[in-house]
């Protein structure tokens, strides 16, 4: 038995979507708690049964334990701190193990994507602070977006995401660019306003977008107070389009198709109601949507 159990050991609760991924997680749970109690945590596990249990249950339970662990996908994490930011006092810390389809954030957050090697990091790791967007009224880890490619994160089913994992969202965007749309739509930020049709925009934290979009990670920071805003201008050439997309990632960026800029707050004004995309789930259908930064909201282990 580890000498530090008792009162010394640090309560942690340990959340796990069963369906994440290619449901490796079962294969490790056993080894997980026991890695965590060499570090002096003490688990209790939740087994998710469905969407928006794991937010019920942090948001509930939460402030009894100094941390509250994930184990999932970017979906996973946004249920929990949708959770933990609903505790009014005693916040715990969050960690997160990946075990998603393809972990976009935690390539921002450079987490291992072994499950093991994760959780040795939550045991060695210190609490940092990390900005969290709120759209609406609801939270979001990393990323708000709206048009093209967007409904290729919700459409791509569970089943098909574990078997081809970053591939499914693929070819989710190739089958929506036979219905390219755009959405004429007023931008107001803190120090501007743009307006025009847009086949895409976005409030991002993150140095990436499902591989879509990818930014120069000198320029991107987590806790900043300020979110990355793309908007992706009407245009008919698809190459340009493309060519435009993929550049985004060089240091020095210009372009007449993507408009980019940061901000703190913003607020998106259609002519008809838009579906939202929040972390990778359908996050609400509005006309008008006032998204904000809550800089330094949470504290991740990393």
């Amino acid at each position: 038995m580890n000498e530090q159990w008792g009162e010394s050991m640090k309560r942690l609760l340990l959340v796990v979507n069963p369906c994440a991924g290619k449901q490796l997680i079962r294969n490790y749970m056993v080894e997980v708690v026991s890695l965590l109690g060499q570090y002096g945590y003490s688990s209790t596990v939740h087994i998710t049964t469905g969407r928006g249990d794991a937010t019920e249950v942090v948001s509930k339970w939460g402030s009894n334990f100094e941390a509250v662990v994930v184990v999932g996908g970017d979906g996973s994490l946004n249920e929990v701190i949708n959770g933990v930011l609903s505790i009014r006092g005693n916040q715990p810390k969050v960690g997160y193990i990946p075990a998603g389809s393809t972990n976009d954030f935690a390539k921002t957050l450079s987490l291992p994507t072994n499950i093991i090697d994760a959780a040795h990091r939550i045991g060695q790791g210190k609490p940092r602070p990390m900005d969290v967007g709120e759209c609406n009224g609801r939270y979001f880890t990393y990323i708000a977006t709206f048009g093209a490619f967007t409904e290729s994160s919700y459409n791509a089913s569970q089943k098909v995401k574990n078997v081809l994992g970053h591939f499914a969202y693929v070819l989710e965007s190739v089958k929506s660019l036979k219905n390219l749309r755009t959405y004429k739509t007023r931008i107001e930020t803190e120090d501007k306003v743009i307006e025009g049709e847009f086949l895409f925009g976005g409030a991002i934290n993150s140095t990436s977008m499902g591989g879509l979009f990818k930014f120069d990670p000198e320029n991107v920071k987590l806790d900043d107070g300020l979110f990355e805003i793309v908007l992706v201008k009407k245009n008919n050439n698809l190459f340009k389009l493309l060519k435009a997309v993929t550049d985004m990632k060089k240091p020095e960026y210009e372009s007449d198709v993507v408009v980019t800029c940061k901000a703190s707050k913003l607020k998106i004004t259609a002519e008809e109601n838009i579906d939202w995309c929040l972390d990778g789930e359908l996050g609400g259908t509005y006309k008008e949507a006032e998204i904000q930064n809550l800089k330094r909201a949470i504290q991740l282990i990393k």
